[in-house]
């Protein structure tokens, strides 16, 4: 675009200039989606991390109370 614009050439800026912004939207809707998926997958990792810990440490307890609480 630069190379065609320092030549003058002014009308096939104007006829393209469109075009190439189309491209860029598109380009950034796209980064945009792939960034969404991305926080998705974290958000998805760290609820499963959570449920695990909790998960743990509700069976760590539940064993010391059988193991070591008196009958």
């Amino acid at each position: 675009m630069n190379n065609r614009l320092s030549k003058g050439d002014l009308p096939w800026y104007q006829a393209n200039i469109n075009n190439y912004v189309n491209q860029i939207d598109l380009f950034v809707l796209a980064l945009q989606h792939y960034a969404e998926r991305k926080m998705l997958l974290v958000v998805a990792i760290s609820l499963a991390g959570g449920i695990g810990i909790f998960t743990l440490v509700f069976l760590l307890c539940a064993a010391y109370a059988i193991r070591w609480l008196p009958r």
